[in-house]
């Protein structure tokens, strides 16, 4: 049914910007309980048509657009400029909202919309799109998120298409063997990914593969959430790594009986690897494999969720700016970057990563951090002294917060220090290991800022 929503008679009041993040987030809400189609009916403040449900993504102040007016407040954008959370719009039809590229070679993508009878997301091809009279437009106040902090698409198992998790690829060895979706067991989504392999027959599986592009000489961690009714042993978690030309160079496995997996609640499975040199391309494997090789008992089932891979050495710290105190604050962990991104993004410009800290004997001492109550600023001390202290004495104005992430305390060989300056206006501190910058603030900026030295270090 083609989604024709009535002529807006009135002008809504400006909307804030969001994130492609949160556009995303927000879409995925009407999948996982989908809502009704309807011209007339209301969900969470917006109409339950095509462009009511993508002025719901783009969070338009409650008032959804129609498809003739929804140029309004978006622009068209080519083919090669779409990105998550803009649209496929056919003008006074139907709008479709743009996940993401389904194929590398972009033919077909995955569309999130509203439609009889109720919200689903499928995969669409783009060209049968353009000539059925689609355009690609993009949101005026969308702003990009952060390059995500976990590589793997589709982590929670949320997006499925022809009962395929989309991002994700299906083999299996035995008859019987299958995936299927399956609802969430853990916390980050609505649905998980289920296997089946009901075989006893040995070297039976049933797996499920996702590739991600690596960087040599980073060591990576895969984690995922994993429960079964049969053998512990016969889940299987692996990493196995391909150089440019498609060649297999590394290879890491972990099995489920390692990390006390069972029947009951999911538990967490990892396993780390440094890639070694000409890594290209790593490919995740989820398996169920019979349940004990050459015992002729048969396997069963298994649910895997929250798969996560991502860079732990060195690890990335991101930065962000506080536009309201001038201050920067700094966090090593992916969700906590994400949250304060796509939340706090009128109070805090993200700025990318400030540095890496390799992940070894060196860099064992944690960083404290505070948040400083009066002036909204964070502050950050690798001492204890210090950190007792301000605890102690000045816990009417700062918070502690526990350790943010490990640095080194002392001029090891090789190490880079992190410069510490006291705002004497703002009671605020700023951090930098730049050079430059430290002498350009010492040298310009003595009436605001007074140079305390090196705060800690990162050892190679």
């Amino acid at each position: 049914m083609a989604c024709v929503a009535c002529a807006a008679l009135v002008v809504p009041s400006a909307a804030l910007a969001i994130t492609r993040d949160s556009v995303i987030a927000r879409a995925q809400l009407w999948v996982n309980d989908p809502v009704p189609y309807s011209q007339s009916k209301y969900h969470d403040g917006y109409r339950t048509d095509c462009s009511g449900y993508a002025s719901m993504v783009w969070q338009t102040d409650g008032f959804s657009w129609s498809t003739s007016t929804m140029h309004s407040v978006s622009h068209p954008i080519t083919k090669e400029e779409l990105k998550p959370g803009d649209v496929m719009l056919k003008a006074g039809s139907h709008v479709r909202v743009f996940y993401d590229w389904a194929d590398d070679a972009h033919t077909t993508y995955v569309a999130y919309e509203q439609t009889t009878p109720n919200t689903k997301s499928s995969i669409k091809g783009f060209d049968a799109d353009i000539a059925d009279g689609y355009k690609p437009y993009r949101y005026n106040k969308i702003t990009d998120s952060p390059s995500p902090w976990n590589i793997t698409r589709n982590p929670s198992f949320d997006v499925w298409s022809s009962g395929t998790p989309v991002w994700w690829t299906f083999g299996s060895v035995g008859p019987g063997t299958s995936w299927q979706v399956r609802k969430d067991l853990v916390s980050t989504g609505t649905f998980a990914l289920g296997l089946v392999n009901p075989n006893s027959t040995p070297d039976t599986y049933a797996e499920a593969y996702h590739a991600s592009v690596v960087e040599p000489g980073k060591t990576y961690t895969l984690s995922a959430w994993a429960g079964t009714t049969t053998s512990a042993a016969a889940v299987r978690m692996r990493l196995i790594v391909y150089n440019a030309a498609g060649v297999p160079i590394g290879h890491t496995t972990t099995t489920g009986n390692v990390w006390g997996i069972g029947p009951g609640p999911l538990k967490p499975m990892s396993l780390s690897m440094v890639m070694p040199p000409g890594a290209s391309r790593a490919v995740v494997g989820l398996c169920l494999l019979e349940s004990i090789s050459g015992s002729g008992v048969a396997g069963g089932t298994a649910v895997l969720d929250d798969v996560a891979f991502y860079v732990t050495s060195p690890r990335p710290i991101y930065r962000f700016y506080n536009s309201k105190n001038g201050t920067h604050f700094y966090t090593a962990t992916g969700p906590e970057r994400d949250v304060v991104a796509n939340t706090l993004a009128s109070t805090y410009a993200y700025e990318g990563i400030a540095y890496g800290v390799v992940a070894s004997a060196a860099n064992a001492d944690p960083l404290y951090r505070f948040y400083n109550r009066k002036n909204g600023s964070h502050f950050y001390t690798a001492s204890t002294i210090e950190r007792d202290r301000v605890k102690s004495e000045l816990s009417a104005t700062y918070n502690y917060e526990g350790p943010a992430y490990n640095v080194c305390v002392s001029s090891v060989e090789g190490a880079t220090p992190v410069y510490r300056f006291f705002n004497k206006k703002t009671g605020s501190h700023f951090y930098t290991i730049s050079e430059v910058e430290r002498a350009d603030v010492s040298s310009r900026l003595t009436a605001t800022y007074n140079y305390e030295g090196p705060a800690f270090y990162l050892a190679p």
